[in-house]
């Protein structure tokens, strides 16, 4: 077996709960950011004995694809950051909520800025790249909460959101399919 499983209690904290080499990938496979523990919430905690973080990737770890790319993953609420075919990064998403999805389709990155924030919400959006310029949608730092909850962006874990604004240049593709 290769995750256990928590119920969270009061008092729990990502923090307590696993080893700080394990901490982004619990974060990862439950599609949290430690902030958002909620009581009665059930944890998958990995057993990484012998096992790389890309051993848990809930998505393809090679693709026909052998240009850098990022593929967004709705239905999974993931995505997988590919070169040369070969997943090199993945993680979770919070994609847009009802009435406000996030649209499918191949984009690419227009420009990217490492503080900014939303016109729409006035709120702050790290590492934010942008991929539609007519809604003003991009990838960026947010709260992740585990489910659909934007206003149309795609939202990351942190430590994503500033590996990719690393990693992504302007022009690189970015495909966002429902499955």
């Amino acid at each position: 077996k290769r995750q256990k499983e928590h119920i969270v209690k009061k008092g729990d904290r990502l923090a307590k709960l696993v080893p700080p080499e394990q901490l982004l990938l619990v974060k990862k496979i439950n599609r949290i950011d430690g902030r958002h523990l909620q009581i009665g919430q059930r944890l998958l905690i990995p057993d990484c004995k012998n096992l790389g973080e890309n051993d848990f990737a809930p998505v393809p770890r090679e693709i026909k694809e052998k240009k850098t790319i990022l593929v967004v993953f709705l239905g999974r609420q993931y995505f997988g950051f590919y070169r040369e075919g070969k997943l090199l990064r993945w993680g979770p998403v919070c994609s847009g909520m009802r009435g406000r999805e996030t649209p499918t389709g191949k984009f690419k990155v227009l420009w990217k800025a490492k503080k900014y924030v939303s016109h729409e919400c006035n709120a702050p959006m790290p590492f934010a790249v942008c991929f539609e310029a007519k809604r003003g949608l991009f990838l960026h730092q947010q709260a992740m909460v585990g489910r659909p909850a934007s206003h149309g962006c795609v939202r990351l874990l942190r430590e994503d959101a500033r590996w990719l604004f690393k990693k992504l240049k302007k022009g690189d593709k970015i495909i966002i399919v429902k499955k």
